[in-house]
This record gives C-alpha cells, sequence and structure tokens, in this order.
C-alpha cells in the first residue's frame, strides 16, 4: 500500500512500538486518566510524525525541491525569531534581570570596587544580682 524506504518505515515501527509502551507505562503509573492524556498527546503529535516521516523519505529517494524550501524557511524563522528576542532583551531587559560583570567601570575607565567590613563585639554576661551571699 505504502511504498516507503526501509529508514522510513523503521521510523514509523519504532514509533508505533514505543507508543505502546509509553502508553501502557502511563496506564500503570497514573491510571486512566494517564492514558487518555498520553493518547491525545500521541492524537496531537501524530501529524508531527508524518511530516517526520515524509522528511526521511524525501531525504533517502530525492526529488525533494519543495520539501528542502519549506524546511529552508521553517529554519530560517526559527534563527530570525531568536536573534530578534534575544535583541530585543538585550535593549530593554525586564525587570529583576542582572547581568554579571568582572567590574563596574567609571567613565573614566578605571575599576573600582567596594568593600564592606563586619565587625562584632562580645560582651560579658550580665552579672547574676538574684544570688544571696
Amino acid at each position: 500500500m505504502f511504498n516507503l524506504s526501509t529508514q522510513a518505515s523503521a521510523y514509523f515501527i519504532i514509533i508505533c512500538i514505543t507508543t505502546i509502551i509509553n502508553l501502557i507505562c502511563f496506564f500503570i503509573m497514573t491510571g486512566m486518566w494517564g492514558f487518555v492524556s498520553y493518547l491525545i498527546y500521541s492524537l496531537v503529535t501524530f501529524p508531527l510524525v508524518l511530516l517526520w516521516l515524509y522528511n526521511i523519505e524525501c531525504l533517502t529517494t530525492g526529488n525533494c525541491h519543495i520539501w528542502s524550501w519549506v524546511i529552508t524557511v521553517i529554519t530560517l524563522i526559527s534563527v530570525l525569531t531568536s536573534t530578534i528576542m534575544i535583541v530585543a532583551i538585550s535593549i530593554n531587559p525586564p525587570v529583576g534581570f542582572t547581568t554579571t560583570t568582572s567590574g563596574s567601570s567609571s567613565s573614566s575607565g578605571t575599576t573600582s570596587s567596594t568593600t564592606t567590613t563586619t565587625t562584632s563585639t562580645t560582651s560579658k554576661p550580665a552579672d547574676d544580682t538574684t544570688k544571696t551571699a
């Protein structure tokens, strides 16, 4: 029915086997709701499994000119959004975001440091005035 490459077939078989094992384990660990939640997770991620299956098939058989552009666009979107986010955070850091530096520079270019010294005093215990002679 499906004419898949050996690599794509192995991938699909291993995904099916591990999904069944994980469903059983989730049922044992968390009961019916764990089974249902993992089943929903499996159904939601199934299109991604098919997409990756197509990717493997495309790599092994060739003639995937459109697919190579899809992968290129997805990769570039990821790279560009992460770069934009890092630039935005570095320009306007969120409240509470701290940076660590090896020293603080003043406007003249010299490095200054501050040392805090704590001193403690000891006192003699108070005399006991309740004792009678």
